[in-house]
């Protein structure tokens, strides 16, 4: 997110719209359920759930409901609307993550590891 949209937020909302752009940018829309968001930012779902409907109060997301009469709701549909942040991402953002950790240089690499034990100070 562009750090003049991310001075409006918390850190822990940030950490949600985060996850929103990552998916956004993978597949075009975050169809991801609002506790699988709260948990790969690690907050709680009631932030997560505030954290959107706040960025979509500012114009920067629309929220599609899924609603199914008689049966479970689908998740819903969350989508940037805000054209610096679509620009900001189009560009690449700050650096691309994979799952929690940057990638290094080389990708595939894994961290070295002097045994397979813990060590015990």
């Amino acid at each position: 997110m562009p750090p003049a949209l991310a001075a409006r937020f918390t850190t822990g909302q940030i950490a949600v719209l985060r996850i929103v752009g990552d998916e956004v940018m993978a597949k075009g829309v975050c169809g991801l359920c609002i506790d699988a968001i709260a948990a790969r930012a690690g907050v709680c779902r009631r932030l997560a759930q505030a954290a959107i409907r706040l960025a979509e109060g500012d114009g920067l997301l629309t929220i599609e409901e899924r609603r199914h009469e008689g049966r479970k709701n689908s998740p819903n549909l969350v989508r940037v609307i805000s054209r610096e942040w679509q620009a900001w991402m189009r560009r690449g953002g700050s650096q691309k993550r994979n799952g929690f950790a940057f990638e290094s240089a080389r990708s595939g690499e894994r961290p070295s590891q002097s045994s397979g034990r813990c060590r015990t100070l």
